[in-house]
């Protein structure tokens, strides 16, 4: 099940950390991840430039192809193997981009919960 979420406030403070700081893309579409070769990233996935997560490491942002800047949902995660939680940002990703990514961060050892800016429902 998705969730979606109707808190302007929260999804404006999103674009807006996006827009100021910037993001930088490590792992271009259709690379290989680097401790998991079989995985094919399906759209260009990096970082949000001098930020923070929870894992210490820059929070984590997907880059979808919508034409309009700004978040459409984020993820959380939970990772078994790295015994951890994340949050990563959905940037500019369609409705089926966000199911997407929501598929393969479910697999092995993550289970993720998919929260939706409202204007963007399936």
């Amino acid at each position: 099940m998705n969730l979606f979420i109707d808190n302007n406030s929260f999804w404006e403070d999103l674009d807006i950390l996006v827009s100021e700081k910037g993001y930088e893309v490590d792992r271009r579409k259709g690379s290989s991840h680097p401790h998991y070769p079989e995985f094919i990233y399906p759209l260009d996935y990096g970082f949000i430039k001098n930020t923070k997560g929870t894992d210490c490491l820059e929070v984590d942002i997907w880059l979808g192809t919508e034409k309009e800047q700004k978040v459409t949902g984020i993820l959380n995660i939970v990772d078994n193997d790295k015994k951890d939680t994340e949050m990563k940002i959905l940037w500019c990703c369609t409705p089926e981009e966000m199911q997407m990514i929501y598929n393969i961060n479910n697999q092995m050892h993550m289970h993720a919960i998919l929260i939706i800016r409202k204007d963007h429902e399936f």
